[in-house]
Parts: C-alpha cells; structure tokens; sequence
C-alpha cells in the first residue's frame, strides 16, 4: 500500500467472525471487480483507484544530492580548470585545496548509499595503508595517532574478484536499472508554451548528443586508517574506508535546455534576449504524434462534487492531458554538450542552479564505505561475498509505501533488507611470509542495534527485516543484535545536517558469512553458496 490508508482488515468468511485478514485497497478493488460486487464498498474502491504505485528510491543519481554541498565546503574560492580525465591522478588536476588528506574531513565524506552495478566497479583497487591495517590482525602500535602526511604511504594492489553465476543475472539487470538514470535526455521537444500547440508554431525537436554512458572503470583508491575500525568478529574486522571513485561514476552529467535556449537565439536573431524556441531549414513531418502534457497542482483527494470519500490527506497531483499534433516537426542541430556538476567549467545556468560560485572540482569523488577484512585461512569473507551476490537485488532496494509481512497483519515500510554490495577484491600479489587480507566492500549502514532506543513500530520492522530475508528463501543463521545496523533515516533524506535532524531510523541486516540458501533448486546458482 502506498500510505497507511491503503491497508484493511476484512473478513473472508462472514460466517466464521474471528477470522480476519488484512490487505490493500487496491488488492481488494482488484478481486472486488473480479467478482462483479462493485456496491458493496463504493467508497473504499473510489479510494483505492487513486492509490499511488510502488516507487523506487534512493536511485543512483541521487549520490550526487550529497556530494556536490560536501564539496562545496571546500569549493569557496576560485580554481583554476582541470585537465582531462586520462591524467586524473595528474597534479595539476587538483586545485587547492584538493585533494585533501584521508580521514580529515568535517563534515566527514558523504556515505555511497547506492547501487553502482558490478560491470562498473573498479577492476583494480589501489589500497593506501600506511598503517598496514590489511595484515590482520593489526596491532596497535604507537604510531596510530600518527598524522596521515607524516606515514609512508604504503600502497598494495588488488582486483576485483569473478563474479559468480549466481551474481550474474541480478548485476545484469541492475546495469539496466543504473543506466536509466538519464532514460528520457536523449531528445526533447521545445514549444513556446507546452499546453497550448498553436498551428502557426511548430514543434522543435533539439537531438542531443549521446550520452557519455560508461562502459568500465578500470582503477579506484581505497584508503584505510586504524582510528576508523567500526567493529570487530571472531574472523573479521570492518574498517570505515574512503573509496576515490571516477567523478563520472558517481556526478550523472546534465544537458542544459537553457544553453540550447541561448545557441538558437544567437544564430537566428543575433542581439535578441534568450527566448525558448529556434528554428532550422529542415523539417520532418511526423503526422499524428500524441504529446503527453503534464503539470503538477495539489489537491484534496477523493473531494470533488461526485465523491462521497472523505479524505484529509493534501498532496501533489500530476495531471496528464493527451494531445494529438498533426503537423510539421523541426529539427535543431545544437553544438551544447553534456557536463559533470563541479567539473571543468559549467555553464552560467548550472552554477546559479547550485548558488554556487564559478570553480572546479577534481575529476574524482571521495565517499565513504565499508571495508571487511578477514583472518588468514578464514572460508567465511569469501563465501559471505558469494552470499551477497546470490542475495535478490529487491533485498538490498528501498520503495516507496509499506508491506505486509506474514505473519505479521500490521504494515511495515520497504527499506532495504541489506547493504548494497561494492565488490570483493583480492591482492595480486603478497610478500613471502606475510598475509594480506581480502578486501569486501559494502554500504557504510550505521551501528550495531540498541533495541533498549527502540519503539514498537521500529521493533516491528527489524523483525520484518529477518522474515523478509526468509521469504527469498534465506536462513541468516547468526542471528543477534550486532549483527543489525540502524542509522538516522529514511534514506531518502540528504545526508549531514538535514538526517542529523531526523528522528527516524533506517535498519540493515549484516554478516552473512554463516547464511544458507533454503528455497527450492534454483538455476542461478544459490545452490552454490
């Protein structure tokens, strides 16, 4: 159900009274005109008709929601522009103050909270460990205070482990999922005003160039500390790690309408003020092309002059009107390319969008992330990655609006069931005599449980955390509080002050290196893990 409103106790058998199940308005709707009995809840079918669909969130454009105010902390004077990205560890790409020493920031680097699929992670790591934190386990020692630019930096290599059969199929269809972040920017249609086709104004059509989509990332940075453990098992220890990433990877790029705005009136009416449409020698006719309008307003649900729903719920409603446009198309060639927010010099329109002054950022990005690393001779990191990318992608996505999750009758929201996954690397080479340890990357999701902080509500939805996971046909077999994570949420808010704030709390299923497939023999492979 998309609100606590869309949920219903209802009796399927009148005649046994103390048998009550619960569902959603639209379920029920759904059997309702199945069964032909459209009298008998008027009211509650009229309701559900207008329940919203599942939504997802927390998608991969949204990381730059946190990391472009993150560098803006640091962004307050004039730079000078950067070099290209095929020198990115240049010098000269780093303006000051970049790049700026691990570990050092306030407010710390912002959380990777989403996916980025497994054909796009680094296929080489490069590990900075001054502290030499990857022998495990570490020992403390006195330098462990020690300033960061007085250490060696100690650097080892890694690569990114196969992934398995049963990752395959799912990190194919996330790849899909991460490229439709800009699935409608390839072309857009320009009218003076967009709800009003006059006959003597044709529509314009601007093709944009293709988008600079990424096909690999061949190399990233992952700096470890040991005054940034967040925890310790029996057979592993969990590092708070900063992972450099390719700006491109993390910033989508964006094609300016505006610019496009600008160019045309240039060509065509040299002097004149901007204005919203232009003009080309070619014209395409493409009779009978339907135009979908949309505007957004807000109004009361259910309260217009035939309903007898009353409902006190105000929100914003998109309103589509369909249009049939007979008539000439015109073509625009432009010259506007696309831009990385913060890279190289953008456009005038951009940076008033930011409220940001003119400068450039490096063209890499720091986040935060989680580093697993295990004991020498330990099965239990290794088989814990094939766990996780056997898991179903659904465990580790957050949609909008609540479920019901048997045996429970009481609604619970769809968060994430457990981290996303960021790879599992192993050195390429060690010294004689010396252990290094595997690296597993996950999704940095808070501390361990405090179920004394807890209210009922919350306690309900850990719980439903576990029967979910059972549900996909999952035994965690390592059940305890530790090995639950909560955080300040929901994570559809932005990081720093703005969740700070939030008296919400967002929960995480961790540690599967005992867990077991249960279901029934699969093809994809969990049978393997």
């Amino acid at each position: 159900g998309n609100t606590l409103y869309d949920f219903y106790y209802y009796e399927p058998f009148p005649e046994i009274p103390s048998y009550i199940m619960s569902s959603t308005g639209s379920r029920l709707a759904a059997k309702m005109r199945e069964l032909g009995e459209l009298d008998a809840a008027a009211d509650e079918i009229e309701w559900a008709d207008l329940e919203a669909d599942p939504l997802q969130l927390v998608l991969p454009i949204e990381i730059a929601r946190d990391i472009l105010p993150w560098e803006d902390h640091f962004g307050m004077k004039e730079r000078s522009s950067v070099g290209g990205e095929e020198h990115a560890r240049a010098k000269e790409n780093y303006p000051g103050p970049w790049p700026i020493v691990p570990f050092s920031h306030v407010p710390p680097t912002p959380k990777l909270e989403t996916l980025i699929p497994y054909s796009l992670l680094p296929k080489k790591l490069i590990v900075h460990d001054p502290w030499n934190v990857l022998t495990m386990p570490y020992e403390y020692e006195a330098d462990i205070e020690t300033d960061w630019t007085k250490m060696p930096d100690i650097t080892h290599t890694y690569e990114l482990a196969p992934i398995t059969e049963a990752g395959q199929r799912k990190w194919e269809d996330q790849d899909k999922v991460f490229r439709k972040r800009v699935e409608n920017s390839d072309y857009f249609i320009v009218a003076d005003d967009p709800t009003i086709l006059k006959p003597f104004m044709p529509l314009l059509r601007v093709q944009a160039p293709p988008y600079p989509h990424k096909t690999s990332t061949p190399a990233a940075h992952l700096y470890l500390s040991p005054t940034s453990k967040a925890g310790v098992g029996n057979h592993s220890e969990v590092y708070h790690a900063e992972w450099e990433l390719p700006r491109s990877l993390l910033v989508p790029d964006v094609f300016c309408r505006a610019c496009v705005d600008e160019e045309q009136t240039a060509e065509s009416l040299p002097g004149a003020e901007p204005c919203h449409f232009g003009w080309s020698d070619e014209v395409v006719v493409e009779p009978g092309l339907k135009l979908t309008v949309s505007n957004k307003r807000k109004e009361e649900a259910g309260n217009d002059e035939n309903s007898h729903v009353q409902s006190h719920i105000v929100k914003p409603h998109i309103v589509q009107r369909q249009r049939n446009y007979q008539g000439p198309i015109v073509d625009i060639p432009t010259k506007v390319k696309w831009q990385t927010p913060g890279h190289e010099k953008n456009c005038k329109h951009l940076v008033s969008q930011r409220l940001m002054p003119l400068y450039t950022n490096p063209p890499t990005a720091v986040v935060r992330v989680c580093a697993k690393l295990s004991l020498e001779n330990d099965p239990h990191l290794a088989r814990e990655a094939q766990v996780y990318q056997a898991l179903p992608a659904h465990l580790s996505e957050h949609w909008s609006g609540y479920n019901l999750v048997r045996p429970s009758r009481e609604p619970v929201p769809v968060g994430a069931v457990v981290p996303q996954f960021y790879g599992y690397y192993v050195p390429t080479a060690t010294e004689e005599g010396r252990y290094l340890s595997p690296v597993m990357l996950l999704e940095n999701c808070g501390t361990p449980l405090e179920p004394s902080r807890l209210s009922e509500d919350q306690n309900r939805e850990c719980w439903s955390l576990l029967h979910r996971l059972h549900h996909a046909d999952w035994l965690h077999q390592s059940v305890a509080p530790r090995n639950v994570l909560m955080q300040k949420g929901p994570m559809t808010t932005p990081q720093g002050w703005m969740r700070s704030l939030s008296s919400g709390l967002s929960f995480r299923i961790i540690d599967f290196g005992r867990a077991l497939y249960g279901g029934p023999p699969a093809s994809d492979g969990e049978d393997d893990v």
